[in-house]
Parts: C-alpha cells; sequence; structure tokens
C-alpha cells in the first residue's frame, strides 16, 4: 500500500470518527505521513509554503493564549523534516477542539484535492521487459 493510499484511507476514516482523541491520534498518523513524504514534498522548502498560509490561518482563527507565541516556525526548523514533525506535532497536541477540526478540515481538503478516491488509475499495458543480452544482440548484431 502506497501512501496515497494510506493518506485516502485516513481522511475517509477522519470524516468517520466522532471522539476528538480518536480524531487527534488520526491527526497525527496523517500528517507526519504527509510531511515526511518526499513524493508529495520534494524539498523542504515545499513543506515550508504549504505550511505558511495553515499557520497563518490558526493565528487568525485559533490564536494562543500567550500572546508571544504563534504557530509559526523559524527558518532552522524547515531544515530537518523529523523536527518539522516534531513541532507539528506538538501543535497537534496542544491545540483546541476547534482547531483541531480546522486541522482535520484542511488535511480532508487536501487529500480530496490531490488525490481524489474517485480517480483510479487504469494499470499500464505491461511492456515485455528487456535485459541486458537483449540489448548486446541488437547492438551488435551477430
Amino acid at each position: 500500500m502506497d501512501e496515497k493510499e494510506i493518506l485516502i484511507r485516513i481522511s475517509q476514516n477522519l470524516k468517520k470518527t466522532e471522539d476528538l482523541e480518536y480524531k487527534r491520534a488520526l491527526l497525527y498518523s496523517a500528517y507526519s505521513t504527509l510531511l515526511l513524504s518526499t513524493n508529495i514534498f520534494k524539498l523542504n522548502i515545499d513543506i515550508a509554503n504549504f505550511l505558511t498560509p495553515l499557520f497563518k490561518l490558526l493565528d487568525e482563527k485559533y490564536p494562543k493564549k500567550n500572546t508571544q507565541s504563534s504557530y509559526v516556525f523559524k527558518d532552522y526548523v524547515y531544515r530537518s523534516r523529523s523536527l518539522i514533525v516534531a513541532r507539528f506535532m506538538r501543535i497537534i497536541q496542544t491545540s483546541t477542539d476547534d482547531a483541531g477540526t480546522f486541522l482535520e478540515k484542511t488535511f480532508t481538503e487536501f487529500v480530496s484535492l490531490n488525490y481524489s478516491s474517485n480517480k483510479k488509475q487504469s494499470p499500464q499495458p505491461s511492456k515485455p521487459r528487456r535485459n541486458s543480452v537483449d540489448d548486446l544482440f541488437e547492438r551488435f548484431k551477430r
């Protein structure tokens, strides 16, 4: 099972469940899979481009209680995917129920836009597999 199928399945489970703690656990797995994926985000700067508008909306709608902190990560955080995931897991852990619902909605929208479950990839017709011996025979034609 590839990560696209995993993300679609997590998105479907998020929509189905009503338990807030279970949703929080699903958000941990959803965002860690999403942020660690090099197929979705080739470079760490792509993660920054994804998270910056998300953090801006979180700051506007659900500001943190102490005014000095915000959801924005400093530049050094984006150098390490594991650090990005760790900081984002902390955001999910400390988020209110409303902010958690917003994160859930954002994730499900991202998955539905990029990996619609209605789109099934048609299997590619299998091509005969060639090997180096066949290539050598064609190349030197003896």
